[in-house]
């Protein structure tokens, strides 16, 4: 699969969720914590993405599930905890990275699809975590993950809405960590720069990668395992007194205080 660099046990033998899976970053998180040692639980609303990336890790001999996650349905979020600890047991890490991708200029952004991008990133990321905290509590601390974007600090013309979203996502991190200190429970975000991935390569299309990738100080687009690694690092065991802060792997695209 991926490769998950450095040789990291911090993970080893924790129950990982990983939204959004089937792809992209997600799919890159969910391969370098099973590679760790993690049980990961790969969710999305890709069904069969999930079973492809949960069969694929279990024939390398990882641990891994797949389970079907709509995080705009928050209704479903009980049903969905449930699944998930006959499965796995509940969660010792929880990395909050599905998304809508926007794609608008702000003069045509509907109320509609404002609705759907933030349905997603910040109110179902929102209701998610609070669905899994308990079980979190009950083991006495854990891991929490926010893939943010870095859009949402440095601004861009265009996705004002995703921006937005992915803002939120920083505040619920801030708010988060202070809440969720005392119990054992770090709450971190990562922002990756403009990644190569089906979205972004959907939303922007291969020339205008390649212009970007140019304009990157790196001389590259970030890749899936840039930010898969930044997540490692986050969720590793020794790693709990850090929290609160946001890391952005970006190529030296964006330098100052995020």
């Amino acid at each position: 699969m991926t490769g998950a660099g450095p040789s990291w046990s911090g993970v080893r033998g924790k129950v990982a969720l990983v939204t959004g899976a089937a792809s992209g970053i997600g799919e890159a998180i969910a391969c370098v914590l099973a590679e760790a040692g993690a049980h990961v639980v790969v969710a999305d609303i890709d069904r069969a993405g999930a079973e492809r990336v949960s069969d694929a890790l279990r024939a390398e001999g990882h641990q891994a599930s797949a389970l079907y996650l709509d995080v705009a349905a928050i209704d479903s979020f009980g049903g969905f905890v449930a699944s998930m600890q006959e499965l796995a047991g509940d969660a010792d890490i929880l990395v909050n990275n599905a998304a809508i991708g926007g794609g608008e200029p702000f003069a045509e952004v509907t109320p509609a699809r404002y609705d759907q991008v933030f349905s997603v990133s910040a109110r179902g990321t929102f209701f998610l975590t609070q669905a899994l905290l308990a079980g979190m509590k009950r083991k006495g601390g854990g891991r929490i993950v926010n893939v943010s974007s870095l859009i949402a600090a440095r601004g861009a013309s265009g996705n004002p809405h995703y921006a937005g979203a992915k803002a939120a996502m920083l505040g619920f991190t801030r708010a988060w960590a202070v809440e969720l200190a005392p119990f054992g429970i770090s709450v971190n975000a990562v922002l990756p720069g403009l990644t190569h991935t089906r979205m972004a390569y959907d939303a922007l299309g291969d020339d205008a990668l390649r212009a970007r990738a140019r304009s990157v100080p790196a001389g590259r687009l970030g890749t899936p395992c840039d930010s898969a690694r930044c997540v490692l690092f986050l969720c590793d065991e020794s790693m709990g007194f850090l929290t609160g802060q946001a890391i952005s792997p970006n190529g030296g695209d964006f330098v100052g205080a995020i």
